[in-house]
């Protein structure tokens, strides 16, 4: 058997049970993957969970002495560097993948060999492991290859722009290229940040080459009391990082100098009106954060405007036969 190519990083932090179903998930791969278990949790209840794989040949577990959710997810990706990953996915540890997850990523990766960044969706789940298509990450907003399942690739650069607005890849809906951009994004992006750092990583990956839009999902992202209750906490966090994760995003944006060619592409292709006034809500509610980000929301609503006045303009316009 030839040595698994993708490394899933399970960053963990005390749920022995849900961390169990994601191992399993991790390995009932149909093509094999490495998983590394990083445990910066105050008890011993993951390290008990992990001793049974102490002889298995693709599990590594670990104790990590990181205080951030960030510095636990960079700590499992630098032991994958340093274990010779090709590829990397974090996998976190109420989460669920597909058996075809890593066999999709190897071949996506295969099939663009100048991708760096891995993108697909995420459908919502319960504890009974039945899915909710209505909930969950969507993934990228492409036009994407449903009809016959393959893989497309897209300008990177776009997830910059779009970061401020929208998750286009939410773990594990998302894998890398590991390599030297991949090393020096895991020094880049800031700590404390640990709501929106899911929009920062694939912005500083696709600031650096072309990313990959899979139509296939990628697991279930499980929805439960713990996780809720972050959801319900969400709001004021997010205030709370925003300008942290703007800032590095100002940074990435500093050096795009394209990025409204990049951002007009895909609103002319593919920016539905629902979608950009969903977009603009969020920019509307941090007015001066950001420079970029108010150009950004220039944009969106100059072209909603126009829409509208041409949606009026058709309504009232008369249909001259003969």
């Amino acid at each position: 058997m030839s040595e698994p190519r993708l490394t899933i990083g399970i960053p963990t932090h005390g749920r022995a049970e849900r961390c169990a179903t994601a191992i399993s998930s991790a390995l009932w791969q149909d093509k094999p993957a490495r998983v590394i278990v990083s445990d910066d949790s105050d008890g011993d209840d993951i390290e008990r969970l992990c001793h049974q794989y102490r002889e298995h040949p693709l599990v590594t577990y670990t104790r990590s002495n990181a205080t951030t959710l960030w510095g636990n997810w960079r700590n499992v990706a630098k032991l994958a560097v340093a274990s010779e990953a090709t590829f990397f996915s974090w996998l976190q540890d109420d989460d669920v993948i597909g058996k075809w997850f890593c066999r999709r990523v190897v071949g996506a990766f295969d099939r663009y060999p100048a991708a760096l960044t891995y993108c697909t969706s995420l459908i919502s789940a319960y504890n009974n492991m039945l899915g909710d298509r209505s909930r969950g990450n969507q993934g990228p907003r492409l036009a994407l290859d449903h009809l016959f399942g393959n893989p497309v690739t897209f300008d990177g650069k776009l997830l910059v722009p779009i970061g401020y607005v929208d998750a286009w890849a939410m773990a594990p809906a998302k894998a890398f290229r590991v390599g030297r951009t991949f090393e020096a994004m895991l020094d880049a992006l800031p700590d404390h940040c640990d709501l929106l750092t899911e929009v920062l990583d694939i912005a500083y990956m696709g600031c650096h080459g072309r990313a990959i839009a899979d139509p296939q999902f990628a697991g279930y992202w499980m929805f439960h009391d713990a996780n809720e209750s972050v959801m319900r906490n969400k709001e004021g966090k997010a205030k709370e990082e925003a300008p942290i994760a703007w800032a590095f995003l100002d940074s990435l944006m500093d050096d795009l100098h394209d990025w409204r060619q990049v951002l007009n592409s895909w609103i002319a292709f593919m920016g539905m009106s629902d979608v950009l006034e969903a977009y603009k809500k969020v920019l509307d509610e941090r007015p001066g954060l950001s420079v970029y980000a108010d150009q950004i929301n220039e944009m969106f609503t100059e072209v909603l405007a126009l829409r509208k006045a041409k949606v009026a303009s058709d309504a009232n316009g008369v249909a001259v036969i003969g």
